[in-house]
């Protein structure tokens, strides 16, 4: 209601988001949020595993000056496109904020396992390496502890692409009851495991199981 589905971004790098009242989507009955027409400082935007691609969260904050809109990542290739030759930091409006901390269900230190090739890390849960070469440890916090640093008591739009640690976050989130301070969430999935007929997913399932428990509604997949 009030809002439309747009993708924003790149065609490439974009996400389709619920956007014209950003406030007013996938609420739960719980939720006693601030109404906002996108001209309230009350609006706070979210974005988590940035990588090399910013185009989604500098969009946002160019389409609603108003909000405040947090970039979270602190790998390698995060900081080199935020400071390298780039210096896309340099691109971030006034409303616009790049904090090089990552996204867990903890708070402290975070091992990721180098691809062998590439330059992306990505999260790794198997006991053996599989193939990668080398780890780094990146300082991660819970979306609780972040939004209790930033003095914030809501997210409008929660934006989670971090290479398969979404599950145990939004376990996290459902535990500490953080979901019921959030509007909007957009997440990508990964390394789930399919059923043996290609229709279902453990993972996936148990995903929107607690967010409908939290009162949320699929607007796209």
């Amino acid at each position: 209601p009030g809002g439309s589905i747009q993708h924003v971004g790149t065609p490439d790098h974009g996400w389709k988001t619920c956007v014209g009242r950003p406030d007013l989507i996938m609420m739960s009955s719980n939720n006693r949020l601030p109404q906002d027409d996108g001209n309230n400082q009350d609006c706070i935007i979210y974005g988590f595993g940035i990588g090399q691609y910013l185009d989604w969260d500098l969009e946002m904050a160019n389409m609603y000056p108003h909000c405040q809109v947090y970039s979270f990542d602190p790998t390698p290739t995060a900081l080199s496109h935020m400071y390298g030759p780039k210096r896309t930091i340099q691109q971030l409006k006034d409303n616009h904020f790049y904090i090089p901390i990552g996204l867990a269900h903890f708070d402290g230190l975070l091992q990721l396992f180098a691809p062998a090739s590439g330059d992306q890390f990505t999260r790794e849960f198997r006991t053996e390496r599989n193939g990668q070469a080398g780890t780094i440890h990146i300082p991660v916090q819970t979306v609780e502890s972040i939004m209790d640093g930033l003095g914030h008591d809501h997210i409008t739009i929660l934006k989670i692409d971090i290479e398969g640690g979404e599950f145990q976050v939004l376990e996290q989130m459902h535990v500490s009851e953080t979901l019921n301070k959030v509007r909007q969430i957009m997440l990508e999935a990964h390394f789930f495991t399919v059923s043996s007929d290609n229709k279902s997913s453990r993972e996936l399932e148990r995903l929107h199981q607690l967010l409908t428990f939290h009162g949320f509604q699929k607007f796209h997949d």
